[in-house]
């Protein structure tokens, strides 16, 4: 007996072959896209690694004791690490691992002229003391601050 329920049409070969076509398709336009927008997201990094990837003079650091009775102004959170700084003016951006293909990445900051620094990572606080007017970067790979006396920012 029939109660007005169809069966589903069984698909031919062909139609199987067109469909797996499509997907495949599909597939390899989304590849293509996903590999074209990592490829310029490279480049883009590869063209802005000489300006945050700076060489100089290591910052002097400070032990908090010192650094107490030096005041630092508000501080600001960026990636995950809090920056303070006593005067001066910072840009900000956040530079990828090497091998990660940009997915994995670290803070970067660039200041005019902090005289002190305090940047804090995981709760832990480290001190530095670019000279007077003297201008610093600051990176932090894998929980480790690290300061250069040199910045391109102006």
């Amino acid at each position: 007996m029939d109660y007005g329920e169809r069966k589903a049409r069984r698909l031919t070969r062909g139609e199987i072959a067109i469909r797996w076509a499509s997907l495949t398709a599909m597939a390899l336009i989304a590849a293509g896209t996903l590999a074209g927008i990592l490829a310029q997201r490279m480049a883009r990094q590869a063209a802005e690694a000489p300006y945050w990837t700076l060489a100089g003079p290591a910052c002097p650091t400070l032990t908090a004791a010192a650094a107490r009775a030096t005041p630092v102004g508000p501080s600001f959170d960026y990636g995950d690490v809090d920056f303070a700084r006593a005067y001066g003016d910072v840009s900000c951006t956040q530079r990828p691992y090497a091998g990660t293909l940009g997915l994995a990445t670290y803070p970067v900051c660039e200041f005019t002229s902090p005289d002190v620094l305090k940047i804090t990572v995981a709760g832990r606080a480290v001190y530095f003391r670019p000279g007077p007017g003297q201008p610093a970067t600051v990176a932090v790979k894998r929980g480790v601050a690290s300061c250069v006396e040199a910045s391109n920012f102006r």
